[in-house]
C-alpha cells in the first residue's frame, strides 16, 4: 500500500482513495473480483504465477466516476493474491 500511495498518489487522489487503509483496499478489490470482468489474464509457467487486471470504479472527489486498473498476480503455491500496481 505504501508503494501504491507513493508512486500512484495522483491516481489515488483523483479516485478519492488518499486515506484508504490496506483492509479497505483489500475489501474493494475482493468485491470487484466477485462482480466484474478479469482482463489480460496470463500464466507464467516458470514462476507458477497467474497475472490479470481488473477495473475499479470509484467516485472522485468532484463526484464524477473515476476508473483505476488494478494489476494483480495469484500464486497458487502460496495461495496469495498480490496487488502489483494500480493506475
Amino acid at each position: 500500500l505504501a508503494y501504491i500511495k507513493g508512486a500512484k498518489a495522483g491516481s489515488m487522489h483523483h479516485a478519492g482513495l488518499d486515506d484508504v487503509s490496506s483492509d479497505e483496499l483489500q475489501a474493494i478489490i475482493k468485491e470487484k473480483l466477485r462482480s466484474t470482468y478479469i482482463y489480460n489474464m496470463s500464466h507464467l509457467h516458470e514462476h507458477n504465477v497467474t497475472k490479470f487486471s481488473i477495473i475499479i470504479e470509484t467516485e472522485s472527489k468532484d463526484g464524477h466516476p473515476f476508473r483505476l486498473m488494478a494489476a494483480l498476480d495469484y500464486r497458487p503455491d502460496d495461495n496469495v493474491l498480490r496487488l502489483v500496481t494500480l493506475y
